[in-house]
């Protein structure tokens, strides 16, 4: 999983495997920082999206014809948290 900034400066997304751009939406960011991050500092944010991000992987790993893009939304965060 290669992670970097969206073009536009906003959202988070990652390169998973050779052909699948995972990116995890402005709103979810906000609902994830609200919602499951409340203790100071952004080591547990850090933590969440590492976790979204490694089990986005794993269903694009299962997948025998993964998108070639996959858009995390704010209601996916319970599937993935």
């Amino acid at each position: 999983v290669k992670g970097d900034e969206d073009d536009d400066g906003s959202g988070s997304s990652a390169t998973v495997g050779p052909h699948t751009k995972v990116t995890i939406s402005d709103d979810a960011l906000n609902q994830l920082i609200k919602g499951y991050c409340r203790e100071a500092g952004v080591r547990v944010l850090e933590r969440k999206i590492e976790t979204i991000f490694r089990k986005v992987a794993l269903k694009v790993v299962k997948d025998p014809n993964p998108p070639s893009s996959i858009e995390v939304q704010e209601s996916d965060l319970v599937e993935y948290i």
